[in-house]
């Protein structure tokens, strides 16, 4: 059981020894969390696509693309909200409830990613 690293009001925990990935250098953490936050939201664009066009392998090869982001973040509900919208059986409905469920994740991770930049 992964135990938070950082824990802020109103935020989601994030589960990442920073210092591990920058060697405790601010100035590469910053710009590693930029890079983490762009790959987030370059995930919810392609999860809207993917909705919008009813073509979730969109978003199945940017999560291959921001994999790296995905595992570091080594977030449980992230992983495994990710590994339900491949989901062949699933109703459309279900789909959209899964989306939003998503983006609102990757929204509370973001904003607790920023937190930790600030």
């Amino acid at each position: 059981m992964n135990a938070p690293i950082v824990k802020s009001n109103g935020h989601r925990p994030l589960f990442i020894d920073f210092d591990s990935h920058t060697d405790g250098d601010t100035d590469f953490k910053k710009e590693l969390i930029s890079l983490m936050v762009e790959n987030i939201r370059e995930l919810q664009q392609a999860l809207y696509r993917a909705d919008q066009q009813n073509d979730y392998s969109i978003f199945s090869k940017t999560c291959h693309k921001v994999n790296a982001t995905i595992g570091m973040l080594d977030d449980k509900d992230l992983t495994e909200m990710i590994e339900q919208m491949s989901d062949p059986v699933a109703s459309r409905d279900e789909k959209k409830q899964r989306v939003a469920s998503l983006s609102t994740l990757c929204d509370e991770i973001v904003k607790s990613l920023e937190k930790e930049a600030a």
